[in-house]
């Protein structure tokens, strides 16, 4: 069988489109013989026409393509090849009659050349195939208001829409009030379908061979190569799907680290298919073709993404302790360990200026051991920290042996400057500084300081104990003895003209419960402020279910609470130690922030020694002796410099005498940072900054907007000659952290402690430590943003702040546990967190006072109780300059 021309081809699968108005053209007379031997001069070979149009339509698909005499057939075979590759088949499967062909496309020509509303024929304009979206037009009559241009109707609304089949299928989707939703589904379908295709278009063996077969060999070996080109992804594509998979790895590592989850999690069949499903880049669906397991187990994540997450960690430590002015070097200390526990565990933290904090190292010994806080494994910490011309600060916890620590520290310092190979950090070590680096500033932990400022109280004021046990029994009542809890919601709802039209069906309302216990010092706290607060409306159940006890039998816990009825001493005291723990409140909402400074808490510790002096609970003479030996031996005198040069506080606390005073600790404070100080325009610019006065008695410079943050206060005067010092001495103080650990963290820590009693744990091995330190580092890596983080710190401690009790008694029903609160190591110690009392918790906090005190040659500062000013009128400016700052800092 002859091989068909290209003329007989297209003749088959074409048919000539006449132009509109024309007659169907004739067909060409046949050409004439190539070899007439009438002819003197050989002819020159003609083509086989197609007839006279220029238009051809396709019978299999219908679509227009012009074919004139100068191209060809080019444009019908290039669209035969492409559009249709198994042409071949079909043309041998029929013979080149193209009748049975014609016969079997009439039809369809006949019904796409009609009119939808006249059976009168219409001429088929020549161009591309209308989409399934004209099938929902008409087309529309020619407007004055548009000329030039064509526009369709629709079938539902009857609105005209140019004709563009975007805007068309716009108008259908968004547009049209009338359109059935069928029809916006099929052609969101669609849309999503011709998407979806031309995103992801691959070719197929079989379709690459029929096309490979039906093409001149030329082409096909270019088709074979391109066909292998879209089979094989780029380069560029390999390393973005491995840059995906390397962030997809690592973030789900975060975060499993982060969230405590186990690492089987990961090999977890349903977990696995239900991440598949979501098709992670590289990694087709489950169960498609070629699909691959789900790329990240147990295994890799623990040992390969921890390990590459710890080294970007390091690095950008690194970076960022190399640029910083002022860094400072917390060492917190786990003084909670219980005595059956082998070890105990210390976190070594480096915080930059800007207070970001760094995991450098974790150790562990025996908790036996009497050489806390370990000076000789502090300074290997610090020498192996590469930082460049800054000052290095201290914060250590303070578990006994803290003076003598301090001692070895300054010893090392002054050594340092004879010989700078004897200093971590010399030219001879192994550190990159380049001079030796002693501590600039050195501190006790504050928190712990305030913990043991409470124990202080506890010891010296019974009625304290008492009155937080009856508090937690109070709020325990409340949430165990439903008809306690209903006579207290009736009293309160009383007056309430809309609660009591729905009193039946609030009855067993709970939202005036308060899952109270010990576990947690804000539960604590908070048990106390609900009973103060609901003081009339508990006195007045607490009456009735008096009555009701005399009848009936009642559980232990309300026969324990009905004397209270008539007991005034009881709400007193009540009341008292409400307004005593007022200022640890803020102290521990504090410490929850990484912006707190020394003089802030100063400040808040003379409001407490304020207010226990004038307390009819406890002996004040005791406490306050207690109270200023303590500050005499942990205090230090830029703890006074940083009261004075914060601005959020601008000496609040102090008396003329204390602030007379405190201008010469920061003169002292600032020879020691500045060495080159200018000791008359230092104290020219103190005495601006205190009086508010000159460059610092500018409009809105004393705003709570503009000292919220010290750093920033600070940088406006930095650039100024004249306040220059001061400037950079202030950013130093405000700099030094003055904390370990939240107070919330370290109580939670004491009663897990106490808790695990019974627990007897293992020695970890060198691996596992290594492991548990690099686990530290990612899970410190999670940060959270300053403003959301003092945000919600105001949200949980609202209720304790509210010093005017300004909330309504309806908004102090509905306290409950707040979301992250310490008291879930109740929920993960069951029943056994209950029977803890406050004063067990209490006694597990170690006190190295006595020791330090005897080690101590001077006190660290000259405090005493005539620096203070505790009138009321003094400790109302804390109350406000507290209340001031936590209400702006979350905004």
């Amino acid at each position: 069988m002859a091989t068909p021309t290209n003329a007989e081809i297209c003749r088959f699968f074409f048919e000539p489109v006449p132009d509109s108005g024309e007659a169907p053209p004739s067909p060409s007379p046949s050409s004439p013989s190539a070899d007439a031997s009438d002819s003197k001069k050989k002819p020159r070979k003609r083509r086989a026409g197609l007839g006279g149009a220029n238009r051809h339509r396709c019978r299999v698909c219908h679509n227009v393509y012009t074919q004139s005499a100068s191209t060809g057939y080019t444009n019908l075979m290039t669209h035969l090849r492409i559009k249709h590759p198994d042409w071949p088949d079909i043309l041998q499967s029929q013979p080149l009659d193209d009748t049975g062909v014609r016969k079997a496309i009439e039809p369809a020509a006949a019904a796409r050349i009609r009119g939808p509303s006249t059976g009168a024929p219409k001429f088929s304009t020549p161009g591309r195939k209308r989409g399934p979206v004209y099938a929902h037009f008409d087309d529309a009559p020619a407007s004055p208001g548009h000329p030039g241009q064509k526009r369709m109707r629709c079938h539902y609304c009857h609105g005209d829409t140019p004709q563009f089949s975007g805007k068309l299928k716009r108008h259908l989707l968004t547009q049209c009030p009338n359109a059935p939703e069928p029809v916006k589904l099929a052609l969101s379908e669609s849309l999503d379908h011709n998407q979806n295709q031309n995103q992801n278009t691959i070719v197929t063996k079989m379709e690459t061979k029929k096309n490979v077969l039906a093409l001149p060999p030329r082409q096909a070996a270019a088709l074979r190569a391109g066909a292998a080109a879209a089979a094989k992804p780029s380069k560029m594509e390999v390393r973005e799907q491995q840059k995906t998979l390397r962030s997809f790895e690592e973030q789900l590592t975060t975060a499993l680290v982060a969230s405590d989850a186990p690492w089987s999690l990961l090999d977890s069949e349903s977990f696995r298919k239900a991440m598949l499903t979501l098709r992670p880049a590289g990694f087709p669906a489950l169960g498609a073709p070629g699909s691959a397991p789900f790329p990240v187990t147990a295994t890799h994540a623990r040992t390969e993404v921890v390990d590459r997450l710890a080294q970007e960690y390091d690095r950008d430590c690194h970076n960022a302790l190399s640029t910083s002015r002022c860094v400072t070097l917390v060492v917190r200390d786990d003084d909670s360990a219980s005595s059956s526990l082998k070890t105990t565990t210390r976190t070594y933290l480096a915080l930059d200026e800007t207070r970001r904090a760094f995991v450098l190292a974790e150790r562990g010994d025996d908790a036996s051991s009497d050489d806390a806080p370990h000076v000789t494994e502090l300074l290997a910490v610090f020498a192996v920290v590469p930082v460049t011309n800054a000052k290095w600060l201290l914060c250590a916890s303070t578990t006994g042996g803290y003076t003598t620590a301090r001692h070895q520290l300054l010893r090392a310092g002054k050594e340092a400057g004879a010989s700078s190979s004897t200093w971590p950090g010399g030219e001879d070590a192994t550190s990159t500084t380049s001079a030796a680096r002693p501590f600039t500033l050195m501190g006790a932990c504050m928190t712990q300081q305030s913990s043991l400022l409470l124990r202080e109280l506890a010891s010296n004021c019974e009625a304290l104990e008492v009155a937080l046990v009856n508090a937690l029994a109070l709020a325990d009542a409340m949430r165990a003895i439903p008809s306690f809890r209903r006579r207290v919601l009736r009293h309160v709802r009383s007056g309430d003209d809309v609660a009591d039209a729905h009193d039946d069906q609030n009855e067993d309302d709970k939202s005036g419960s308060l899952s109270a216990s010990s576990a947690s010092w804000r539960s604590v706290a908070m048990a106390v402020k609900q009973a103060t607060r609901l003081e009339p409306f508990l006195r007045m159940a607490l009456a009735q279910e008096k009555q009701t006890t005399a009848t009936s039998t009642s559980s232990s816990l309300l026969r324990q609470l009905v004397y209270m009825d008539g007991d005034d001493a009881a709400w007193s005291a009540l009341r008292q130690v409400d307004e005593l723990l007022t200022p640890l409140h803020f102290v521990a909402a504090l410490s929850e922030l990484s912006t707190t400074t020394t003089g802030q808490v100063l400040a808040l510790w003379i409001w407490l020694f304020g207010v226990a002096s004038r307390s009819s609970l406890l002996d004040a003479d005791s406490f306050m002796t207690a109270f200023l030996r303590r500050v005499q031996c942990y205090g230090e005198d830029h703890f006074v410099a940083c009261l004075a040069l914060d601005p959020r506080v601008h000496g609040a606390g102090l008396s003329a005498t204390g602030l007379r005073r405190a201008r010469g600790v920061a003169v002292r404070v600032a020879a020691k940072l500045l060495p080159e100080l200018d000791e008359t325009s230092f104290v020219r610019s103190y005495n601006d900054y205190m009086k508010q006065q000159g460059d610092f008695g500018e409009p809105g410079s004393w705003n709570a907007a503009n000292t919220t943050s010290p750093r920033q206060f600070w940088d406006d005067y930095e650039g100024d000659p004249l306040h220059s010092q001061l400037a950079a001495v202030a950013k130093t103080l405000c700099a030094f952290v003055p904390m370990t650990q939240s107070m919330e963290s370290h109580w939670a820590a004491h009663v897990s402690g106490q808790l695990s009693d019974d627990v007897v744990a293992s020695t970890p091995d060198a691996t596992t430590k290594k492991q548990h330190e690099k686990l530290s580092k990612i899970r410190n890596a999670v940060s959270t943003d300053p403003r959301a983080k003092a945000k919600a710190v105001g949200a949980m401690f609202e209720t304790l702040l509210d010093v005017d009790n300004a909330l309504s008694v309806d908004a102090m029903l509905r306290l409950g546990p707040a979301e992250g609160d310490a008291g879930d190591v109740a929920s993960r110690h069951g029943s056994s967190s209950r029977d803890l009392s406050v004063h067990a918790v209490l006694q597990t906090f170690p006190d190295g006072l006595e020791e330090d005190a005897a080690a101590l040659s001077a006190p660290s500062t000259t405090l005493d109780a005539s620096w203070f000013d505790v009138s009321p009128a003094g400790l109302e400016k804390i109350q406000s300059a507290m209340k001031s700052y936590l209400s702006v800092a979350g905004k």
